[in-house]
């Protein structure tokens, strides 16, 4: 690149059209997205994905978030805006990769790695850092776990006086083969953190040389319980950075920062209250009555204060709940894990007081629809072969509780429930327990299953605001998770501008039909084009507006003839109950 990475060498190049599109969630191997206009998060969950020559807007944790465990993933010439508000914690990237020519700001964290493989950040302009909530700025974030990385090439300002423009230390795990060269790099209490204090693992390799620095309120570098090589840097990246052509998207210049408080260690982006990421978290709540879902990864969560809502994700989790009385709540026997070192953790559970949620399970998978848990009073208590059964025992030589749920009647468990400690369990310590026959009134809702990894073709995901999606060629599906995810009118609603009738799909199985009756209902179809909600909830109809050469979809979940959401196709099609999963 010819000269420091500004607004004028970065981003979008010049003479690229830009379509406009809502949140893309990409499940392909090998998938180019490129020349879009983005409003909402873009979502990797697949190998070898390029996204380039983009523009996107969005105020979430990640306005791209690539999965832990991607690996190929290109992300180049993209203009990444996070808004600057709403947004705490926000990433303009979050995950690894290879990351070329970005122009990313108005997010907490330019670019934050996550997971172990191999990294490349080269040629990014990350500056006017602008989040809500109780920031702590980075321009690229190392918190641990990563290996043979090469930060090279960049233009980082911080401009906040606290935090970094690189933060390398081993929060999350340890750190082998980090190279920082040749950046300019402006700002944060320290411009450079190398911190090993947290004790994830050892920090070896690391070589921070030939960069351009400055402006950091009490350094230039913080080498905390580490030895990094530092040689050839030199500290006048101010004068350079004032030469800079930010393109108005700078909310402060790169002046020296105003004296502030001796920074804080640094820490990871602070969790949203209701969610995280799909990589391992570490997330905290406080005094209020937090929920925190933990989604995907070995996360480690602590409710703090209040009545806190824990939702244990994928993989392995710890979970505590502070103090007040916390409910632990899961939604499927596979996100709790059925051995050590796979099943969920539970640190604090005070019987009495806190609750686990088991109400999204279904209790009997012999069954149609959703069966509630029978509990076993006895400690040690077994299975009797009938499907449904909810066991628990204790185990004092090594100090603990494991609760056991056998769904199909083979006397097996299918998952099991660690509790730290002896615990003498009652049904009262549950949610989700009955006869076996009902569900309980407020079941939780279920987080949304987790793409296929290889799927047939295309899978679209429908995400909160209005998605414009396009599915191309192939036996694609278009899935949608929450009503919440669906909009009502004219301007709300989701489009599907390809739809192919036989071939394509859309996807509403996730969707609880009938909000009248407990459980997860399917939708029934109306097979007559503009035919009228009959007052019965649940039902699915359709319509074709010739005029503008669109169908209309309309579902009605609680049976007062009123639509609740809909969706518009592209085009005049005739659509039949096989042009859906329901």
């Amino acid at each position: 690149m010819a000269g420091w990475p500004d607004s004028t060498n970065t981003g979008v190049p010049d003479g690229v059209t830009l379509l406009p599109s809502g949140s893309i969630v990409v499940t392909k191997p090998g998938t180019v997205i490129s020349g879009l206009n983005i409003t909402g998060t873009v979502y990797i969950n697949a190998d070898n994905v390029t996204l380039q020559n983009c523009k996107i807007t969005a105020a979430a944790f990640s306005v791209v978030h690539i999965t832990e465990g991607s690996t190929g993933v290109v992300v180049k010439d993209c203009e990444i805006n996070g808004v600057g508000t709403n947004n705490d914690g926000s990433c303009g990237i979050f995950g690894g990769g290879t990351f070329l020519r970005n122009n990313i700001y108005n997010v907490e964290n330019g670019i934050a790695l996550s997971g172990t493989q191999g990294n490349v950040i080269e040629d990014n302009y990350i500056h006017s850092l602008k989040a809500s909530g109780a920031p702590h700025y980075d321009g690229i974030q190392i918190d641990g776990g990563q290996t043979d990385t090469i930060v090279r090439g960049n233009t980082v300002i911080n401009d906040h006086g606290q935090t970094a423009a690189v933060m390398i230390d081993n929060y999350f795990g340890p750190i082998k083969n980090i190279l920082v060269t040749d950046n300019l790099l402006v700002g944060g209490g320290y411009t450079i953190y190398s911190d090993g204090q947290f004790g994830g693992g050892s920090m070896t390799g690391i070589q921070i040389t030939n960069n351009h620095v400055g402006g950091g309120g009490y350094g230039d570098l913080n080498a905390n319980s580490t030895s990094p090589v530092y040689t050839g840097n030199v500290k006048d990246s101010l004068s350079i950075a004032a030469t800079l052509n930010g393109n108005g998207n700078d909310t402060g210049g790169p002046a020296t920062p105003p004296p502030v408080a001796e920074p804080t260690n640094p820490t990871t982006p602070p969790p949203s209250s209701t969610t995280a990421t799909e990589g391992a978290d570490r997330l905290t709540g406080d005094a209020n009555d937090n929920v925190i879902n933990a989604r995907g990864g070995n996360d480690t969560i602590n409710g703090a204060g209040g009545n806190d809502t824990i939702i244990g994700g994928t993989s392995y989790d710890t979970l505590t709940g502070g103090t007040g009385n916390d409910t632990f709540a899961f939604a499927s026997a596979a996100e709790i894990g059925d051995r050590p070192g796979a099943r969920d953790v539970i640190t604090d559970f005070t019987t009495g007081q806190d609750k686990i949620d088991l109400s999204a399970i279904d209790a009997n998978s012999t069954l149609s629809g959703g069966q509630d848990f029978t509990f076993i009073a006895a400690n040690d208590g077994s299975f009797t072969g009938t499907a449904g059964e909810l066991a628990w025992h204790t185990e004092a030589t090594t100090g603990r509780t494991l609760v056991q749920g056998d769904v199909n009647g083979d006397r097996i468990h299918d998952f099991e429930l660690e509790l730290s400690g002896i615990k003498s369990l009652k049904a009262s310590d549950f949610i989700g327990l009955g006869t076996g026959s009902s569900q309980p009134t407020t079941p939780t809702t279920p987080t949304t299953p987790a793409p296929p990894t290889t799927p047939p073709a295309d899978t679209l995901y429908g995400s909160a605001g209005r998605d414009t999606m396009t599915g191309g060629t192939g036996n694609d599906v278009f899935l949608f998770r929450a009503i919440s995810d669906l909009g009502a009118t004219t301007s709300s609603r989701d489009v599907i501008t390809d739809f192919v009738k036989g071939q394509d799909k859309i996807d509403l199985s996730s969707i609880d039909a009938s909000t009248r009756q407990s459980g997860d209902q399917d939708f029934t179809f109306i097979a007559g084009d503009n035919a009228s909600f009959t007052g019965t909830a649940g039902e699915l109809a359709w319509r074709i507006e010739g005029a503008q050469n669109r169908t209309i979809i309309q579902g009605d979940v609680n049976g007062d003839g009123v639509h609740d959401f809909e969706i518009q196709l592209t085009g005049q099609i005739h659509l039949g109950a096989g042009d859906f999963i329901l």
